[in-house]
């Protein structure tokens, strides 16, 4: 437990399939380094997926633009449908 946890109240956050929620939140470590992230959830194949970002705040939102275009193009695949053939 962290007892500083800052957090704000959970927001949308779309999807390529579906819309999910996020948190934000920041907190500092056992070092003394500001942490800032998000955790983000979203339903798909009857699944609840979740997945933590952090990065020290210092350097959090420019590791938000290398992961939010990722994140936000996430696709749920079938477990029977297998990966695509990659082109050659």
């Amino acid at each position: 437990t962290y007892a500083d946890l800052q957090h704000l109240p959970p927001a949308e956050f779309p999807l390529s399939q579906t819309s999910g929620a996020t948190i934000d939140f920041l907190y500092t470590a056992a070092n003394g380094t500001p942490v800032a992230g998000s955790i983000i959830a979203a339903g798909g194949n009857g699944k609840m997926h979740v997945i933590r970002f952090t990065a020290p705040a210092q350097n959090y939102d420019l590791a938000l633009q290398w992961f939010n275009p990722m994140i936000k193009s996430f696709k749920f695949l079938l477990p029977d449908a297998g990966l695509p053939e990659a082109e050659n």
